[in-house]
């Protein structure tokens, strides 16, 4: 390859070589190379036999033929080697210019060109450009064009009718997406995506306008096949700028999609047989467009794809991914409004999208913390983008916080103040008698107060038998304080009014107030805490960002996204305040709202909030809100509490057991003795005893003590997602659990591979005598490097079905204890006869045989021999 290491563009020089070796390619200026290569592979893609070659043959007959890996077939009457070949087109095609490339030189480029684009259009499977196996295999599949108008006024770019005014906004956004040129206009209406690219192959040229026409599938294309009508470009083009001189806007996107909910609501009523039709061939197109996501996005991973390929940067492509996910996405939300059964297309595409868009939110002031609590959804995700971080003392403010930690929220106890209502107010302190606040709490009652303006000052009420308002806050908004030292009057005089306006008699609770410093007083009213909440008439939320960015004249999504990204959403304390709450108010900037009214706020989406792609998931996240007290119906299963603890932290780690102590039916005193938030946590799972199974298989740190190794270090950051059911019991030994277990000979983990990953291969034999191969997948906060297991855990009952993914736990039976498991030396063990193992780590389990594998970049062991078997467990 010397002659290309001259500092020259070799691509350039290739580009001029494809024209002087290739003249039957289209001979306009400065033609790409790699159009070359292209039309190589779509002629290969479209043919079934390979040509015959011969000396008079044509070049891309012939190179097609080398690059396909055949030996050299017969011509006319005499056998074309590739020496005889080449000097037959050097005879014809002498070098040029002052540059030479010789041929075998320009053949070796050629090769390592048609291996990356071979790669490309091979992998693309579901891919709708005409090369690939979906394409071919739709191609004879009959059409459906549903007959039901539409009420859109693509001239006036508004609906008609009585519908002009119902939209309010937009309830499907993302950012201006560049516009690739793929042309729209004047072809048929498309009924799939593979047809829309179909009209405009052959009006286009290979190569980059296949990045255009995979664009152009995916939003023109995807709409037309799934709401029925043709959509002007200019209805969503709109002028760009710099290097992009049209741009795809999503402004007009909700007025098709309410458009759509409207035509087939019609159909289902008027017309079923139609409907049915149209609602299957808008399951089938959904499903389809999913798979050419996540085909590109796993493509884009590894820096190739079609859009890579057609000339866009990976950030560009991963911008194109993001836009096209997020119509997808609030398609198929619409979608499940008419089809029960459309299952969700959501896989890689979506955590790459939602890999992006978190990062687009960190890079405008977003803290890390407040994004992981947002719901995981590109249509969520993509509207949180629009909106503006809150801000509490500077812009920068969230430069050090992390996924895990917040340091904004971390209570500075040497540095922490109160300020006032205004910043120039100067008013002094006010605080409740003392002496009433201790008495009322060691009479087991419950020290309320009531604010006198005229002498500022505060009385004490005993709770339990009047009526009053318990407020919920966050110390991060500054109205921190014990009833010794108390509150600005000013703040005190400003909760009494607000107070008022919910119970007259402006009788209220504050813990700030309410709960004395004294060590006996303190330990005594925090185990009546869930009580104090319980027994409130109502609870009034007064948190920062709420106050100063929700109003009840914005659409309920800005003022949901705001109450679900504050700072009382990702506090473990408030979880219980919300929950227990008979009523729960916010305050907003224009006054005070109900809970129950926040539905009633008026929507983007004029016919139901529930059709909303981001509301819908807003009012998901908030749901623990419409839980009854647990005052009639006891308490909450364990993992309803644990997942709804995600994304929540507290400054004190010994506080997170006594916050939600009351929520599990738990006497929060019995805890209160106990200092070390180990010991807390330890006597909780004793005391709630029922725990989910799930409790084995969640990422974080563990315990280190015997017998509770399984069990989480801290409640807080809970997951996401835990089972409501109680499956496992916890015991003073260790965690009782029935599950199927994978034996094996001893592992040691080794140290972690570059990336702080390690692959284990697992073969062992299923209880119908079949070999399958497992792999084991962990990373570094999984599995510490000394552990020993010869045993896995699996979280689903049985074994995986070929080519599936699971969670598994990592455990070490002592010698021989797995052969008595197994019952190869007895009979299976009984609930009361458990077997002991002891919990080592977590990790992922792929079955492998036959189906997708894992590289196996830093293969720790390949082990034979392993036995799968259900038992009844002792996890230590």
């Amino acid at each position: 390859m010397s002659e290309l290491d001259t500092g020259v563009d070799h691509w350039d020089l290739l580009a001029r070589a494809s024209k002087h070796f290739f003249e039957g390619l289209p001979s306009h200026t400065n033609v790409p190379f790699v159009k070359l290569v292209d039309a190589l592979v779509d002629r290969f893609a479209r043919s079934n036999d390979l040509p015959k070659v011969d000396e008079d043959g044509n070049v891309l007959d012939y190179l097609l033929f080398i690059f396909s890996g055949h030996l050299p077939v017969t011509g006319h009457r005499s056998m074309v080697t590739h020496e005889r070949m080449v000097s037959v087109i050097e005879s014809q095609h002498p070098f040029y210019g002052d540059r030479s490339i010789p041929l075998r030189t320009f053949l070796e480029e050629l090769l390592t060109c048609w291996k990356r684009e071979r790669r490309v259009t091979l992998e693309c499977e579901w891919s709708p450009m005409p090369w690939s196996p979906m394409a071919r295999k739709e191609a004879g599949l009959s059409a459906f064009v549903p007959d039901v108008p539409s009420n859109v006024d693509f001239e006036s770019m508004r609906l008609r009718g009585e519908l002009r005014n119902m939209l309010r906004g937009e309830f499907v956004h993302f950012a201006d997406m560049p516009w690739l040129g793929c042309p729209h206009d004047g072809f048929p209406l498309a009924t799939s995506l593979t047809a829309y690219v179909r009209h405009r192959y052959a009006s286009t040229e290979p190569w980059r306008e296949d990045a255009a026409l995979w664009q152009g599938a995916m939003t023109f294309g995807l709409l037309e096949a799934v709401i029925g009508i043709h959509t002007p470009s200019g209805f969503l083009l709109v002028p760009g700028t710099g290097r992009s001189p049209l741009v795809l806007r999503s402004e007009n996107l909700s007025m098709l999609l309410f458009d759509w909910q409207l035509r087939i609501t019609y159909a289902e009523t008027h017309d079923n047989p139609a409907f049915v039709q149209w609602r299957d061939h808008v399951r089938i197109t959904l499903l389809h467009a999913g798979h050419i996501l996540d085909e590109e996005a796993s493509s884009l991973r590894l820096h190739y794809g079609i859009l890579v390929r057609g000339g866009l940067t990976v950030d560009e492509a991963a911008d194109v991914i993001c836009a096209v996910g997020t119509l997808l996405e609030a398609l198929v939300h619409a979608a499940r409004t008419f089809h029960e059964n459309m299952a969700n297309t959501a896989d890689m595409y979506t955590r790459f999208g939602v890999a992006t868009y978190k990062k687009r939110l960190v890079a405008t002031g977003w803290c890390p913390f407040t994004i992981e609590a947002i719901p995981g959804s590109l249509c969520v995700l993509s509207y949180a983008s629009t909106l503006e971080p809150y801000v509490r003392r500077a812009a920068d403010e969230h430069q050090e916080c992390e996924v895990s930690h917040c340091h904004v929220l971390t209570i500075d106890s040497e540095n922490y103040f109160n300020p006032h209502v205004d910043p120039a107010c100067n008013c002094p302190y006010i605080a409740p008698p003392l002496a009433d606040v201790t008495d009322t709490i060691s009479r087991d009652g419950m020290a309320a107060l009531i604010f006198d303006e005229a002498s500022n000052s505060l009385s004490i009420h005993d709770g339990f038998e009047v009526p009053y308002v318990a407020i919920s806050h966050v110390w991060a908004d500054g109205l921190g304080s014990t009833s010794e030292v108390g509150l600005p009057t000013c703040q005190v005089a400003r909760i009494s009014n607000l107070v008022q306006e919910i119970s007259p008699r402006g009788v209220f609770w504050l813990d700030s107030l309410c709960i004395p410093e004294d060590a006996t007083a303190r330990r005594r009213a925090i185990s009546l805490m869930a009580k104090t909440y319980v027994h409130a008439s109502a609870v009034l939320v007064i948190e920062a960002s709420v106050r100063r960015l929700c109003s009840s004249t914005l659409l309920i999504e800005e003022n949901l996204m705001r109450i679900v990204t504050s700072a009382w959403m990702q506090r473990v304390w408030t979880l219980q305040e919300g929950m227990l709450a008979q009523r729960l108010y916010f305050l907003f900037s224009d006054g005070i709202i109900d809970r129950a009214r926040l539905q009633e706020l008026p929507s983007s989406h004029p016919l139901n909030v529930l059709r909303h792609p981001v509301i819908y998931r807003l009012l998901d996240t908030l749901f623990f809100l419409n839980i009854p007290s647990i005052k009639p119906d006891g308490p909450l299963p364990f993992g309803r509490v644990w997942s709804l603890l995600h994304q929540r932290a507290t400054s004190k780690p010994a506080d997170e057991c006594l916050a939600v102590a009351g929520l599990l039916g738990v006497d929060a005193s019995e805890l209160l003795s106990l200092p070390r938030p180990g010991d807390r946590l330890k006597t909780l799972l004793m005391m709630v005893r029922e725990l989910p199974r799930d409790i084995l298989f969640t990422r974080g740190p563990r315990m280190v003590e015997p017998g509770f190794r399984w069990a989480p270090r801290s409640l807080a950051m809970g997951p996401q997602f835990a089972s409501f059911e109680s499956d496992a019991t916890c015991t003073p030994r260790g965690l009782l659990v029935h599950a199927t277990v994978i034996c094996f000979p001893t592992i040691s983990a080794a140290p972690k591979g570059e990336d702080g990953d390690n692959v284990v291969h697992i073969r062992c034999r299923s209880p119908d005598h079949h070999d399958e191969l497992y792999v084991l997948w962990y990373a570094a906060d999984m599995v510490a490097d000394s552990a020993t297991f010869n045993a896995i855990v699996l979280q689903q009952r049985n074994l995986p079905v070929v080519g599936s993914s699971a969670v598994c736990a990592l455990v070490w039976f002592p010698p021989g204890v797995s052969q008595q498991a197994s019952g190869e030396n007895r009979g299976p063990r009984r609930e009361d006869d458990p077997v002991p193992c002891e919990y080592k780590g977590f990790s992922w389990f792929i079955s492998e045989t036959g189906g997708t594998t894992i590289a196996r970049k830093y293969p720790v062991a390949d082990v034979d021999g392993g036995k799968s078997f259900s038992t009844h467990l002792l996890v230590t």
